[in-house]
């Protein structure tokens, strides 16, 4: 199933297709070049991936060709993320070449070169749920789809070549117009558990940064790595589709602003309220009240400012979370805050103050 290229950008497998079988295998080569990745203004916090696809054919009998007879040569179609890609795709041009495959037979074999221009919005979820920093999944699905073929009865079915040897054949990110290889940096990017590795200083990281500059064009999200993690599907014998993850973080500046600092501000300000809690009989008429009804609009505050913490995922992780931690040690020490010295002892108060103060260990924890 490995394979490279050939002179005259051709791949160096044959096809063996019949027209017997209700689906028939055809090899096809399918190379993905990632440009960047940028904000996608028609959706909030989505994410473009902007790149170029080629697909290199051998059509040696003649099928793929006989099935767009009549019509543009187009390849085989694409489904991006389970959904028809005409829309993120389009031909740039289709290079068409002939070459002898048998020197004693002389029979030609027609070798395409077909360019696409790709912009397809990215499927986002939530891998790491974490305050005040979360790690988001960014994933472009990837299907070649089936074609009729015009000339026979069966159906083409793509079965992706893919080189083990040279993985930048397959996939590779465009730094300054030029193809880079990435083979030594995914070496040292992602452990044999497909785990990303930090790199803490050298070459491997200057490469990174670079990297990280040409690929990162997004004012919500950092990468936690540019190197993009690459999956072959394979079933039975075949593989048309493969998965391309990307893993990103909210900005940290944008956390801090939007979250962590009105939550201090609000901490404190319970905190001086606390230190007013006092008897009715000490205050006058009213005052038990007038605490309630400060308290209640700490607590509302902090509801809005909920929305911001709790992730938007498609599926729960789990009760015992950082975060669900965080949410109820914060209504705990509210809760306790809230109460009249009428009805409990000021120090109660002044234990869910503090309470609150210590609630932030769990973020420090988290981003640590």
């Amino acid at each position: 199933m490995s394979t490279g290229y050939e002179s005259g950008g051709s791949i160096s497998t044959q096809s063996t297709t019949s027209s017997s079988k209700k689906f028939a295998a055809f090899p096809v080569q399918n190379f993905v070049l990632v440009k960047h990745v940028k904000d996608n203004p028609d959706v909030e916090k989505g994410l473009l991936f902007i790149g170029t696809f080629i697909q290199h054919i051998n059509d040696e009998d003649g099928i793929l060709a006989g099935s767009f007879e009549g019509e543009s040569m187009e390849g085989f179609p694409y489904r991006l993320n389970d959904e028809a890609g005409g829309d993120f795709t389009n031909v740039r041009r289709v290079q068409e070449t002939a070459c002898k495959n048998d020197s004693q037979t002389k029979k030609e074999v027609k070798t395409y070169k077909i360019t696409y221009d790709v912009k397809a919005p990215l499927d986002i979820d939530h891998y790491f749920e974490g305050f005040p920093c979360g790690i988001m999944k960014a994933r472009l699905s990837i299907e070649l789809s089936a074609l009729t073929s015009k000339c026979c009865e069966s159906k083409l079915q793509p079965n992706l070549c893919i080189d083990t040897t040279n993985k930048s054949s397959n996939i590779a990110i465009q730094k300054n117009n030029l193809l880079l290889d990435t083979d030594k940096v995914l070496k040292k990017t992602y452990n044999k558990d497909g785990e990303i590795i930090i790199p803490k200083s050298g070459e491997n990281k200057d490469l990174l940064e670079q990297i990280r500059n040409k690929m990162d064009r997004s004012n919500f999200y950092e990468f936690v790595t540019p190197i993009p993690k690459v999956t072959y599907i394979l079933k039975g014998d075949n593989c048309s589709k493969l998965l391309i993850d990307f893993y990103f973080v909210e900005s940290g500046v944008a956390k801090f602003v939007k979250v962590l600092s009105p939550m201090m501000l609000i901490c404190w300000l319970n905190w001086f309220h606390v230190q007013t809690n006092k008897k009715q009989s000490e205050r006058g008429d009213g005052a038990g009240r007038e605490y309630l009804g400060n308290s209640a609009a700490f607590a509302l505050t902090v509801v809005f400012l909920f929305e911001s913490i709790i992730p938007k995922s498609r599926r729960e992780r789990g009760f015992l979370t950082i975060n669900s931690m965080y949410l109820m040690l914060v209504f705990t020490a509210l809760i306790l805050s809230s109460i009249p010295a009428d009805f409990m002892a000021k120090e109660v108060g002044t234990v869910g103050a503090l309470l609150f103060f210590a609630s932030f260990l769990l973020p420090i924890y988290d981003y640590w």
